[in-house]
């Protein structure tokens, strides 16, 4: 592939090339122009995969250009492929590319030809094309419709995905985002920013090598050792710049465009993602203070016990269903791509008489799929005292995620350990019950029986003072606060109510032990909880 062909003047190009997206034109094509230029194209049979893996998988591939060498994980590539029939069960973070050209997307899938995930990578790193050239058509597999000179001019990275993924976090977490002082997502923070200025490129002072962080490309081969010691360039040698002062290296067709994290009223709208593009919503710039308190805002500040005192200063209400204040995303008109969300007044706190809210939760659904995200958005004046506002906004959160709501979120059991009894014949019988972080009175208890039905236990026991631990049940060493691998492992709740359990001992010696109990609630591995309590065994 001749230097002219090549993408960054580097020899890599990961992006299938044809409008196919069959990595059918590679190095061994003739003509000039991109190739792909993977050196390799591993083929494994379906048949094997289902004989080995069944329908749900992960298949990793690592890849070493020096074998047996010295610089281990350093000298290693690692990517991954998902094998299922059902889509929804890649991970939402891979059905994307989020970060970078979209010329170095390597997966067929993102492609506009692909078949799970069409058009997934990012349309906003750059449009392709200057005012006296127009590399478009070299890149076929990847539209030219949507590729732009940032998101609506302000943004490099692919907001409409990074958004998608939060409210699909949103809602399989049924936790409830809460917006900060301002409008809803009027900037965007990825990490490194001085205030709204965008984190710069390494540039060698000379200008020949430039960083590409979104390839981890994030210094020059020659001072690989000093990065891999230090973790950092010289600033004798280097200098930070903005991406737009990058002039040297660039492919034909391609200018770096300013960014910032500031994306503007559209960046709520986006999020949200609802209605029409003449109805959806939007935050408003009015000074008013015709606000009251709806009623769940009367009963949140009784519940909680707050202090009524004035009524925050709203200036930047907001309504579901308005064309005003601030456009639409470029985004907008990709339905299929772009599912829109339907919004709806879980709870409105404060509002407007004639309809504007400044205080509510809103509820977003996604039809076809189960479940739903929460937002707890304002209109309070950024420049309010903020102790004016947190304990009401936090209190709102808290009353939301507890109460009263379909698919609040699902609490966690805390086991109790209630008596430990060492009887006749080496048997310790265990008694334990359960306790919920909410719970006010029998009403709200008998509301938790049905989770109470998918805890599921593990009884453990330590005679070295909690340095190891062992089944109650065999005696087999394990891990404390890690999932059983085995299904068999776990002890399921029998009933409602105090659980007994029954274990034969082979005590190693005499002595103090602890007693442990961890309850683990079904779908929810990586949370826990678990009591312990010391007792003294001996002949």
């Amino acid at each position: 592939m001749g230097a002219e062909s090549r993408l960054y003047g580097l020899e890599y190009i990961p992006l299938p090339v044809e409008r196919a997206a069959d990595f059918s034109r590679d190095l061994a094509s003739s003509g000039a122009g991109p190739k792909n230029t993977a050196r390799w194209r591993i083929r494994i049979p379906a048949s094997l995969l289902r004989k080995q893996m069944g329908d749900r998988q992960v298949v990793e591939i690592r890849t070493s250009i020096e074998a047996g060498g010295t610089l281990g994980a350093w000298n290693e590539s690692r990517t991954w492929a998902w094998w299922t029939g059902d889509l929804s069960l890649v991970p939402i973070t891979e059905r994307f590319q989020y970060l970078g050209d979209p010329r170095h997307n390597p997966y067929a899938d993102l492609c506009d030809a692909g078949e799970s995930f069409p058009s997934g990578y990012n349309w906003f790193f750059d449009d392709q094309h200057e005012s006296r050239t127009d590399a478009r058509d070299a890149w076929p597999s990847i539209g030219h419709v949507e590729l732009a000179d940032g998101w609506m001019g302000r943004s490099a990275v692919d907001l409409p995905h990074y958004f998608l993924l939060l409210r699909e976090a949103l809602r399989r977490s049924r936790a409830i985002f809460i917006q900060g002082p301002g409008p809803l997502a009027f900037s965007v923070s990825l990490g490194g920013e001085d205030l709204d200025r965008v984190p710069g490129l390494q540039r060698t002072k000379e200008g020949a090598w430039w960083s590409k962080p979104w390839l981890g490309e994030l210094y020059p081969d020659a001072y690989a050792t000093q990065w891999r010691e230090e973790g950092n360039l010289p600033a004798s040698d280097f200098e930070t710049v903005q991406r737009q002062e990058i002039r040297t290296g660039l492919p034909r067709g391609t200018s770096l465009s300013p960014e910032t994290r500031s994306i503007g009223f559209e960046g709520g709208t986006s999020l949200m993602n609802s209605g029409e593009d003449w109805s959806t919503f939007h935050h408003q710039r009015v000074l008013s203070q015709d606000y009251r308190w709806m009623p769940d805002g009367s009963e949140l500040i009784h519940r909680w016990s707050l202090e009524p005192g004035p009524i925050p200063t709203v200036t930047l209400p907001f309504r579901l269903k308005t064309s005003w204040h601030g456009s639409v995303g470029p985004e907008w008109p990709w339905q299929g791509l772009y599912p829109r969300q339907s919004l709806e007044r879980t709870k409105s706190y404060l509002e407007q008489g004639r309809g504007a809210l400044g205080f509510a939760l809103i509820t977003s659904r996604q039809p076809g799929l189960e479940g739903e995200s929460r937002f707890l958005l304002n209109g309070f004046d950024p420049r309010m005292d903020l102790d004016a506002g947190v304990d009401l906004i936090l209190s709102a959160a808290v009353d939301a995620l507890l109460t009263g709501q379909a698919n609040r979120m699902e609490l966690l059991p805390v086991p109790r350990i209630e008596s430990v009894k060492v009887l006749p014949g080496s048997e310790l019988e265990l008694e334990f019950d359960l306790s919920w972080p909410d719970s006010e009175g029998d009403q709200k208890v008998k509301r938790l029986e049905p989770l109470e039905e998918r805890v599921r236990y593990r009884c453990l026991y330590s005679s070295d003072g909690g340095r190891t631990y062992r089944r109650l049940v065999d005696a087999v060493p394990v891990t404390p606060d890690q999932p059983p691998s085995d299904p068999k492992e776990w002890i399921p709740d029998s009933r409602i109510g105090p659980e007994l359990q029954r274990f034969k001992i082979t005590p190693t010696r005499d002595g103090e032990w602890i007693i442990r109990v961890e309850a683990w609630l079904e779908g929810r591995r990586l949370h826990h909880a678990y009591h312990q309590q010391r007792i003294f065994h001996g002949s």
